[in-house]
């Protein structure tokens, strides 16, 4: 039929009619694992996704492919194509649901080679699904993409956080991973960071305010950080990269709330001395604004005392050890690696400084409290009797900065 000269509404509603022509009751249509029902409404759509039903009132929705079986009827010939796949989603989240996330990994890897720069709900799931089996596992510079792919599948802005984010592995209001800050040590997964990058997926030129302008954002901070402890000798590349990469940004991507607070920690440790002082004050001044969460505070402290440590006074050092043990000494929701970073680091500037008893304290702590933490294996803290203190301190002749863990808090 021609419609071109049919009235407005007649026309609107043939081409929904046209739309819909081979829909077909999702009950009758699917079949569902471990036998539970299908929605009530029509099947509008097979794809890569899932299935996309449209219920009675108009609302739509998609099953992804953790949860379909089997599709029968007419439209099973959609589905054939992508039977194996759907097959292994149900598989890997199967796995994971059962804690074996050793067997989910792999699953999850190869479907994330599939999904990662798509988004929708099996996207999702795979993304969320890797990013869960990589921070079990302590891989936390691989969980980086599929973290990313998490934000790319699901739509992330600051905007629509809250509603869509209500879960534990991303805080809502900045998209971050509290277990993934952006801070390494010169160990393997530093290494790999710094050598391999997130993914050519995550890193395409973009620009404005894009969804992708901030993961390239994202991902660019955390590469450069890692970068900067791997290779300190050449810092001053890493910083001229950095300001590339932000004088690229539109200014409304830097201040949103999650890639701000990476640029200043990243900046606090990456950047120049007068660059270095700036960071830090706004980093002080966000633990004077209201009571943040652990995760944020522990983030936050890290990224001073760490700071602090390639200041060149010894003083500033000392500072910087109170402010990393107030990580261990007061944050106990804080992410165990975020913990065991702060007490090698710690442990390894006591040593440095020549409060040798405070350095092997700090050191026996991070053993004990943190056994399978990557910062357990770091080579200052693995190799400790091979690098002597370079002062004679002792608790007769300076104060242990061991007694001087934080109890409160003292922005």
């Amino acid at each position: 039929m021609n419609i071109t000269n049919a009235p407005a509404w007649l026309a609107i509603a043939l081409c929904m009619l046209a739309a819909h022509a081979g829909a077909q009751p999702a009950g009758e249509t699917l079949r569902l694992w471990g036998g539970a029902q299908a929605p009530q409404g029509n099947v509008v759509e097979i794809g890569e996704q899932g299935v996309r039903i449209v219920r009675a009132d108009g609302v739509a929705l998609t099953l992804d492919w953790s949860v379909v079986k089997d599709v029968t009827g007419r439209r099973a010939q959609e589905f054939d194509p992508l039977r194996e796949t759907a097959q292994r989603v149900w598989r890997a989240e199967t796995r994971l649901a059962r804690g074996d996330h050793v067997n989910a990994e792999p699953l999850f890897e190869t479907l994330f080679d599939r999904y990662r720069t798509s988004g929708g709900a099996t996207s999702s799931l795979v993304a969320r699904g890797l990013l869960t089996c990589r921070l079990r596992s302590g891989a936390s510079a691989r969980a980086i993409a599929p973290w990313l792919g998490v934000l790319l599948a699901e739509g992330f802005t600051p905007e629509n956080a809250p509603g869509a984010f209500a879960d534990t592995l991303i805080d809502p209001a900045t998209g971050l991973v509290p277990m993934l800050a952006p801070v390494w040590l010169a160990d393997d997964e530093g290494a790999w960071l710094a050598r391999t990058g997130v993914s050519p997926a995550m890193s395409e030129s973009v620009e404005g305010v894009s969804l992708r302008a901030r993961l390239r954002a994202l991902e660019g901070m955390y590469t450069l950080a890692a970068r900067f402890e791997i290779d300190p000798a050449n810092a001053d590349a890493v910083r001229r990269d950095l300001d590339e990469l932000v004088a690229g940004l539109d200014p409304r991507t830097l201040r949103e709330p999650g890639v701000q607070l990476v640029f200043e920690i990243v900046v606090s440790r990456v950047g120049a001395p007068e660059a270095r002082a700036s960071a830090r004050a706004s980093l002080r001044s966000r633990l004077g604004q209201g009571d943040p969460p652990a995760w944020r505070e522990a983030w936050i402290r890290l990224a001073l005392g760490r700071s602090m440590l390639v200041e060149p006074d010894a003083e500033t050092q000392r500072r910087g050890v109170v402010e990393l043990l107030h990580v261990p000494a007061r944050l106990g929701a804080a992410p165990p690696r975020l913990a065991g970073i702060a007490l090698a680091e710690a442990a390894v500037a006591s040593k440095r400084l020549g409060d040798a008893v405070a350095g092997e304290s700090l050191r026996r702590e991070l053993l004990d409290r943190y056994p399978g933490v990557a910062p357990t294996r770091w080579a200052p803290i693995r190799d400790w009797d091979a690098a002597p203190a370079l002062g004679a301190a002792t608790r007769d002749t300076a104060p242990s900065l061991a007694r001087r863990l934080p109890t409160r808090r003292d922005p």
